[in-house]
Order: C-alpha cells, then structure tokens, then sequence
C-alpha cells in the first residue's frame, strides 16, 4: 500500500485519509482483509496494523481504535538494517532507527503533536500521533 502524507493526512493509496475523522467503519469498508491485520484486540479497543511504502520506506503503521473512533496511530520504520529479531538486536540499531525517523518525520512537515521516542524497555522506536 501507498502511502502520502499531505497537510497532517496520512492517505492509503489514494482512497483512504487517516486522520481524526477517520472511523472504524470507514477504515473496514476500505482496507481489506488481506491488507489489515489486528495487533491488539480488548473490546472496546482494537489496533490495526498496516503496511505500506511511504518514500522508499516500508513503514509500520498502527492505527488505535476506541468503539468506532480513531484515538491514534503509531508508526515506525521497517528495515532489516535495524534488525530482524531479537537475535540481530542491538541498542545502537535501535538508535539509528530513530534517528533515521526523526529525519522522515521533518521530511513530512506534520504540523500536529507528534511523540517521537525511543522505549529502552521494549527496545523499539516509534513516532505516536494521538487523536484524544
């Protein structure tokens, strides 16, 4: 899946706009099955995982989910440079992952508050946009 981010809107390939608007609904009637994948399911919430292409980069996307509305997503670049298990981690891939989305996340001039961290417990990099 494509991936544009135009004025703080995340768009899926030219169909759908992930943003504070976005409901549940919305997000099932357009991204199939075979393109979703539920990460968390504890009703009433729910997270969904896509992936996608966003300038070169694959790109994790979560999206968060109360009852029907959008509280936030989460997202993350996926590489094997950064490793590809808990075998090939390291805290300085880890590291260089963020750093490398710090820079994707200037590149996409999002004007609203964005989290961008580095989480020492669980050992991963994530950019958190919330919608609450």
């Amino acid at each position: 899946m494509n991936l544009e981010i135009i004025e703080n809107t995340f768009t899926i390939d030219k169909k759908l706009n992930i943003n504070r608007a976005l409901s549940k609904r919305e997000f099932l009637k357009f991204i199939s099955e075979n393109k979703r994948e539920i990460q968390i399911k504890n009703p009433p919430y729910i997270t969904y995982k896509l992936n996608c292409i966003y300038e070169n980069n694959q790109i994790l996307l979560l999206l968060f989910f109360k009852s029907d509305k959008l509280t936030g997503l989460n997202f993350t670049i996926e590489s094997e440079i950064y490793g590809k298990s808990w075998d090939d981690f390291s805290k300085e891939k880890e590291i260089k992952r963020k750093r490398d989305l710090e820079k994707l996340v200037k590149a996409m001039k999002l004007t609203v508050p964005i989290d961008l961290d580095y989480d020492e417990k669980s050992g991963y990099s994530s950019a958190t946009i919330r919608f609450t």
